[in-house]
């Protein structure tokens, strides 16, 4: 199982996304008023790729403008993100979070999973985890690593502030016609309210099992100007 749901499915929690924390009712009254087009102030996203290994990154900042508007929206969200990709490892890195005029915490979700049943395990810093009442909150400065249904491995440098639960989740349907229900593994890191510097590191080893090492990779600069990432002897 690929772990992909849609029945209960959490749409402020979509995974390598960086959001604020909305209820599924505010999610659904910001569509409803979304003006199509929006535009971004900013310009920058790029990858590059050598058909086998890759790097992309953007500024992300949710300052928008409607087509028809004339003036801008004030962000209330940015950050400087990339991903590095060689072999079967992709480093998720981000940097300058910044969510000083929202009054809604940010998290990064890493995992969202449609559990195919109750015992379906996943892993936490080895240990398999099983049944829809768990719930953990990584309060102190340290690395972590989780294992999703797929069997990929995931590195988390600092997990202080990482959020996980088994549980089931309602939602709502993409006619917002009826509610949905779903049991669901749902990981993510809470960078908090009011921050000015918020950053992550993560990596995920596709199928890497349930392996407690970090990949072989070095973060040479993660900041404002650049993010630079070394694997093994390359």
């Amino acid at each position: 199982a690929s772990g992909t749901g849609y029945s209960g499915y959490d749409w402020s929690h979509i995974p390598g996304v960086t959001a604020p924390a909305l209820s599924i009712a505010e999610v659904l009254a910001d569509a409803k008023a979304f003006e199509w087009p929006r535009f971004s102030n900013e310009a920058f996203a790029s990858g590059v790729t050598d058909g086998r290994d890759g790097v992309y990154g953007y500024r992300f900042s949710d300052r928008t403008k409607g087509n028809g508007a004339s003036t801008w929206i004030a962000p209330k969200l940015t950050a400087r993100k990339s991903y590095f990709f060689c072999d079967n490892v992709v480093v998720a890195l981000a940097s300058d979070i910044d969510n000083t005029a929202s009054s809604y915490p940010s998290h990064t979700t890493l995992i969202q999973n449609l559990l195919p049943s109750a015992d379906t395990p996943i892993s936490v810093n080895g240990s398999d985890i099983t049944g829809l009442s768990y719930t953990a909150d990584i309060t102190e400065d340290g690395p972590a690593t989780l294992t999703d249904i797929a069997g990929n491995s995931y590195y988390i440098a600092n997990a202080k502030g990482l959020h996980m639960q088994r549980a089931e989740q309602t939602s709502r349907n993409d006619q917002d016609k009826a509610d949905t229900r779903g049991n669901y593994f749902t990981a993510w890191l809470d960078h908090g309210s009011k921050v000015a510097d918020g950053e992550y590191e993560y990596a995920v080893t596709v199928r890497g099992g349930a392996s407690a090492s970090k990949p072989d990779y070095t973060v040479l600069r993660k900041d404002r100007v650049a993010h630079i990432v070394s694997f093994g002897d390359r």
